[in-house]
């Protein structure tokens, strides 16, 4: 047996590991002191084409497409979710001061139009997800919906 070769398939190992560790274990950000962070992630078991509005407290947050994240600061208290645009998925969370809520979107196959579900999932089941996610882009001011 080669001692450089098991070395360096051992090292090569350990980096890997190391790398999805550190990936796992990534700091996601706080809320502002006083304040709640609400994390909204799409993973769809099928993957389903299109985009859903996300909406917090009557605050488009953005549009949520399969493998993206949005999150939204808010005031503790009862905290309203909207996610879809013809078809609304809807979710109310009693929110606390300086805590991190995660929120999981997955569609519906099949459905037409475009139907998805929410339910709230703790962090170490959401953190896998989130690193393997990318943040949505907000809506766009054109779509602002008018006071």
């Amino acid at each position: 047996m080669n001692l450089r070769a098991v070395s360096v398939k051992g090292i090569l190992t350990l980096t890997v590991l190391w790398g999805f560790c550190a990936a796992a274990h990534a700091q996601l950000p706080g809320p502002p002191a006083g304040k709640a962070l609400v994390f909204l992630y799409r993973v769809d078991r099928q993957p389903v084409a299109g985009s859903v509005a996300a909406v917090v407290n009557a605050d488009r947050v953005g549009a949520l497409s399969n493998g993206t994240y949005v999150t939204a600061v808010v005031n503790p208290g009862r905290t309203f979710l909207r996610v879809g645009d013809r078809v609304l998925s809807t979710l109310a969370l009693q929110t606390a001061p300086n805590q991190r809520y995660f929120v999981l979107v997955e569609a519906v196959p099949g459905a037409t139009p475009l139907r998805v579900e929410m339910r709230q999932m703790t962090e170490a089941a959401a953190r896998r997800s989130l690193a393997q996610s990318s943040r949505a882009g907000a809506a766009p001011a054109a779509a602002a919906v008018p006071r």
